[in-house]
C-alpha cells in the first residue's frame, strides 16, 4: 500500500509571521520567587528569618550600602518583593542589591589606549586585574594597551546564557530561514550553560588550592585530583571534597547538564559529522536553563557564595514552548530516531537524551 501525507492547512495555521518557539505566558513561580527573596533579604538585613516570618512583616526600612559603599534606606514589603520578582522575573533595580560574592568579584577592563615609558628601554604602564582566588595564586590578568581583561567570568557568562536564550526565542523564525546567526547563538547557548558551571568548579579549585585558609576548607591535591581531570562528574565531587560539604540532591540538574554538554561536544567536535534538530529538541535544550542556574546555587550555597542578579534572572527565566506550524492539524509525536536523534551514534543514545 502506498503511504499519503497529509498536506493541507487547517484554519489555525500560521500565514504570516510564524514564529516555532514562543516563551510561556504568565508569571514566575511564587515559591522560587519567594525563596529567592527569602534568601537575598536575609543577607541583606543579617536575619534568619522564614518566609512565613518575612510576610507577616508589615512596611520595613531596610538599611544597606550600594555598589559605591554608600548608606541607603528603603522602605518596602516582603510581598511586593516577590510579587515583583515574579512579574519582572528579576531583581528590582530600585532597592537593596544582593551583596558581591568573591565568586562574582571581578574587575572588568576595556583600555583604549598604550602609554609607553619616557625612560631609554621604557616599559609601558601595565594595568593588573586582581584575582578572588587569592593573593598567592600564581596568574594576574594584565593589559599594557588596547584590550579588554577580566577576572571573573561569571557575570559575563550568566548574562550571556539569558541574552542568546531570549534571542533564539525572539528570532525564532530565522531559524528557518537558515539564518547563520541563529545557529550561532544556539552554538553559544550549549557552550555558555556548560562553561559556566566549568568556570564555577575551577574557582573553586583554585580557592581552595592557593586561599583555603580563607575560606576554612581543607585541600589535599592528592585527594582531590588534578584539575585537568577528564570526567565532569569527577569535578563535580570537587565540591564534597574541599568544603566538606555534601553536594546532595542534584540529579535532576545533572542530567540536564549532562544533555546540554553531549550536544556542546558533538557540535564543537562534529563527531558524527552531520547536524539536525526539530523545534522540540530546541525547546528542551532552551528549558535546562533552570536546571543549569538550579545547580550553580547549590554549588554555590556550598561555596560560601548567595545569589546574584543575573543568576536570579536564569531561575525566573520563562519556561520555552515549541508552536507547531498549523496548531489545528493532527501531530504526530517525535520517535526516537527523529530530529538530534538521528544525529547521535546508538551506543551515545542514552547520553544525548
Amino acid at each position: 500500500m502506498t503511504a499519503t501525507f497529509d498536506m493541507s492547512h487547517s484554519s489555525a495555521f500560521i500565514a504570516n509571521g510564524y514564529k516555532p518557539l514562543r516563551f510561556a505566558p504568565g508569571h514566575a513561580k511564587e515559591d522560587l520567587a519567594a525563596q529567592i527573596a527569602v534568601e537575598v533579604m536575609n543577607e541583606i538585613s543579617g536575619n534568619t528569618w522564614s518566609r512565613k516570618k518575612w510576610e507577616k512583616q508589615a512596611q520595613m526600612t531596610i538599611k544597606w550600602e550600594d555598589k559605591r559603599k554608600q548608606a541607603q534606606v528603603t522602605r518596602m514589603k516582603f510581598l511586593d518583593l516577590v510579587r515583583d520578582l515574579r512579574t519582572n522575573r528579576s531583581w528590582p533595580a530600585n532597592g537593596p542589591q544582593p551583596r558581591e560574592w568573591w565568586i562574582d568579584s571581578s574587575v572588568v577592563l576595556g583600555l583604549p589606549f598604550h602609554a609607553p615609558g619616557n625612560q631609554a628601554e621604557p616599559p609601558s604602564l601595565v594595568f593588573e586585574l586582581p584575582s578572588s582566588n587569592g593573593k598567592d595564586f600564581p596568574l594576574v590578568p594584565k593589559i599594557d594597551r588596547e584590550g579588554i581583561a577580566f577576572s571573573s567570568m561569571q557575570g559575563f557568562l550568566q548574562g550571556l546564557i539569558l541574552k542568546v536564550r531570549t534571542s533564539l526565542v525572539e528570532r525564532s523564525d530565522t531559524m528557518l530561514a537558515l539564518d547563520s546567526d541563529w545557529m550561532y547563538d544556539l552554538l553559544s547557548y550549549l557552550n555558555s550553560s556548560v562553561s559556566v558551571v566549568e568556570t564555577t568548579l575551577h574557582q573553586l579549585y583554585y580557592k581552595g588550592k592557593y586561599d583555603k585558609s580563607t575560606m576554612g576548607w581543607r585541600f589535599e591535591e592528592e585527594h582531590v585530583g588534578p584539575p585537568t581531570v577528564g570526567r565532569f562528574l569527577e569535578k563535580i565531587k570537587w565540591v564534597h571534597k574541599i568544603t566538606g560539604k555534601a553536594l546532595d540532591n542534584v540529579e535532576k540538574e545533572l542530567i540536564a547538564l549532562k544533555r546540554l554538554k553531549y550536544v556542546r561536544n558533538h557540535l564543537n567536535h562534529f563527531d558524527p559529522p552531520v547536524f539536525a534538530c526539530t523545534i522540540e529538541d530546541v525547546a528542551g535544550w532552551l528549558n535546562c536553563t533552570g536546571a543549569i542556574a538550579h545547580l550553580l546555587w547549590k554549588i554555590r550555597t556550598r561555596l560560601s557564595a548567595g545569589l546574584n542578579t543575573s543568576l536570579i534572572r536564569l531561575l525566573l527565566a520563562p519556561h520555552v514552548e515549541y508552536v507547531p506550524h498549523d496548531p489545528g492539524k493532527k501531530r504526530v509525536s517525535q520517535a526516537e530516531g527523529i530530529g538530534y536523534g538521528s544525529c547521535v551514534w546508538p551506543s551515545q543514545a542514552a547520553e544525548a537524551d
